[in-house]
């Protein structure tokens, strides 16, 4: 087992006393306030750094210095990165899960070290079910891990785990596609799925939530997503944005500030200034203006038709706010941070699908049902713009893709499909379809049969035993 070098300086001398410890964790702490050793103390915690945690009212953690475990570490040894899992919280660690089909307990025996690694950094076997999996009765006495049942239509999992977590969970085939992280465990801001040459990168914020900005794959080398972070940043503070940022997430490369009543250039990946400032009546004599890169809205002014309208509200609110008065818009409106119309609109107690202009789309749905993106109706606008071909069918009521759809139309097969519209998994011909989905109940002994072998305990894999 590894050992970690610890170096710890005493509350009463100025003596520093080094000396190493054995591998040593305790589960589910993860602040300061919960690293408290207590009686009886956790498992392989030695009683020394119990008692220092116990008297010390700074955190100890500060003063042990952790081997440099990455998660490309665990990836290699087909385990999951955990940022505080050794050293008693302090430290990050690898863990290995069961899988489905291994032999379970709902109260987990002690972890230990895998008694088979022989590798600088061996994995903690937590003896739990993976991420996603459930601890169930197999006949009357023995349980395995299982896949939960299905989830409802419109249910989502929620999604509380960091992202090294999850990229180690894309590379050893556990999600079906391997996110972008920050040294700090956030996600980065661009994300990409699919191919270099037919996928798409996006922008997203630092917890993985998909935000405004997309750009083809093979045409992604420039792109960094700063001015959505920004923005994001700005409207989840309350503040009212009237920057402007690019379809890939990019600042536009003219800006106006509506308050101070100026515009200048900016350098579209950092939104740095980068040329003049002139008053805003001026702003059409800029060197980066540009009809096509600047204003694409027929009305020819910076503010487009949605987030001028919205603008025009948020202001008209604060200021009404500041007399003790409570305005209620006329609308709800929802704009993109290009200043256009955002895919979903409400009106009334109905969601519609929109184009950047706000026309109607096809797609709309009663509030208390509403799971709307329709992001599946803004791809198929963005792929007749780009004179690509549309081959998917969008959900009549809500514009999403799909959880299946059709992935190879002239062999007939189907498999499972985000919510961003990327394919997954098994391909399974029309019969089979019920095999992604998870519940074949009713169909033929033949038909269930084939998507799950009673007797090889292997079948096909559900859309829901992904981590999308």
């Amino acid at each position: 087992m590894a050992n970690f070098k610890v170096s710890m300086w005493t509350t009463t001398s100025a003596m520093k006393f080094t000396f190493l410890i054995p591998l040593i964790f305790c589960l589910g702490v993860t602040s300061s306030e919960e690293r408290v050793c207590s009686e009886p103390r956790p498992v392989g915690c030695p009683q020394v750094v119990c008692n220092l945690m116990n008297s010390r009212k700074t955190d100890l953690c500060n003063e042990i210095e952790c081997e440099g475990i990455t998660a490309e570490d665990c990836i290699s040894s087909g385990s999951t990165y955990e940022r505080d899992l050794t050293m008693c919280g302090c430290c990050p660690g690898c863990a290995k899960y069961l899988d489905v089909g291994d032999p379970c307990d709902v109260s987990p025996s002690v972890p230990s070290a895998d008694p088979n690694c022989t590798d600088p950094f061996c994995p903690i076997l937590q003896n739990r079910c993976k991420l996603g999996l459930e601890c169930k009765y197999l006949g009357e006495s023995s349980k395995v891990c299982s896949m939960p049942p299905a989830s409802k239509p419109g249910e989502e999992q929620e999604d509380t785990e960091a992202c090294f977590y999850k990229r180690t969970l894309g590379i050893v085939g556990s999600l079906h596609w391997t996110p972008n992280c920050e040294p700090d465990g956030s996600y980065s801001p661009i994300q990409c799925k699919g191919s270099i040459h037919d996928g798409v990168c996006f922008c997203s914020d630092g917890e993985g939530n998909r935000i405004f900005g997309r750009e083809w794959w093979g045409k992604a080398e420039n792109q960094t997503c700063a001015c959505s972070r920004r923005v994001h940043g700005l409207r989840a503070a309350g503040n009212i944005a009237a920057i402007h940022c690019a379809p890939d997430g990019n600042y536009e490369p003219l800006q106006c500030d509506m308050d101070s009543g100026v515009c200048y250039c900016v350098d579209p990946q950092t939104g740095k200034l980068n040329g003049a400032v002139l008053p805003e009546h001026q702003w059409r004599n800029l060197p980066c203006y540009s009809v096509n890169l600047t204003n694409w809205d027929a009305t020819g002014e910076y503010l487009r038709v949605c987030d001028s309208e919205w603008t025009a509200g948020q202001r008209l609110s604060k200021e009404a706010a500041m007399h003790g008065l409570n305005v209620v818009a006329v609308k709800d409106l929802n704009c993109d941070y290009d200043g256009s119309y955002a895919p979903v609109q409400r009106v009334g107690a109905e969601w519609f699908c929109v184009n950047k202009v706000g026309g109607n789309g096809p797609h709309h749905q009663l509030i208390q049902y509403s799971r709307m993106d329709c992001q599946c109706y803004r791809d198929s606008v963005l792929y007749t713009e780009a004179g690509r071909t549309f081959q998917r069918v969008c959900d009549e009521a809500t514009g999403n893709y799909n959880s299946y759809d059709l992935f190879e139309p002239v062999r007939g097969l189907y498999s499972c499909s985000d919510k961003d519209g990327f394919f997954f998994g098994d391909k399974v011909v029309e019969d089979l379809v019920c095999c992604l989905l998870g519940d074949c109940s009713g169909r033929p002994e033949s038909v269930r049969n084939q998507c799950y072998n009673e007797e090889t305990k292997r079948g096909f894999r559900s859309c829901s035993s992904w981590l999308t």
